[in-house]
């Protein structure tokens, strides 16, 4: 049968079949309902990344809800706070609302995205915090994904310390956060 080739192959490679199975079982669990919210640095250097999301959000998306995921997508952007004021930091609604499964939406809005402005310390945190405050799904799997290329401001409007973000974040319950920080150019 397909599990005794499994184990056995397991066993030939020096792995102990029960640690084997256990991970391999618990790769098969899939949350039924998945809500993603993108916190995104719009300053003029982030162009690229703004770009490469919009090209691959749909895929992206697409690709989970064809292995059973009940998507919804978010996006925050944010920019340098001091530079641009309150408008810097800004949840995008989508007929009204934070998430949305119109993935088109999401690549149309990025599409209209010109990054500018910005500088050092971006409102990384003032943007994970309206993250924190936008409607998502009571049942669903909560996950952030900030996007960014410079340290947080500290303080940050509200948020006054590392530890101030993280209760915030802790507060929120979100599964996960992933920060995807691609480095700058500065000396």
């Amino acid at each position: 049968s397909g599990i005794r080739s499994f184990t056995q192959s397991l066993e030939q490679s020096r792995v102990d079949p029960l640690i084997g199975l256990t991970t391999f079982t618990d790769r098969l669990y899939k949350p039924s309902q998945l809500d993603i919210c993108f916190v995104l640095d719009i300053s003029s250097d982030m162009q690229p990344e703004v770009d490469g999301l919009r090209d691959g959000i749909e895929i992206f998306a697409n690709e989970l809800e064809a292995n059973g995921i009940d998507l919804n997508v978010g996006l925050v952007t944010f920019n340098n706070f001091d530079e641009t004021g309150d408008a810097a930091i800004q949840p995008i609604k989508f007929s009204g609302q934070f998430l949305t499964q119109k993935y088109s939406d999401i690549k149309a809005r990025l599409a209209k995205i010109d990054a500018v402005g910005g500088g050092l310390d971006e409102s990384s945190f003032l943007g994970l915090t309206v993250a924190t405050k936008q409607t998502f799904r009571p049942a669903s799997k909560k996950i952030i994904i900030l996007i960014t290329d410079e340290p947080p401001l500290i303080p940050d409007g509200e948020v006054k310390s590392t530890v101030a973000m993280i209760d915030t974040l802790k507060s929120f319950g979100a599964s996960d956060l992933f920060c995807i920080v691609t480095p700058t150019n500065n000396p």
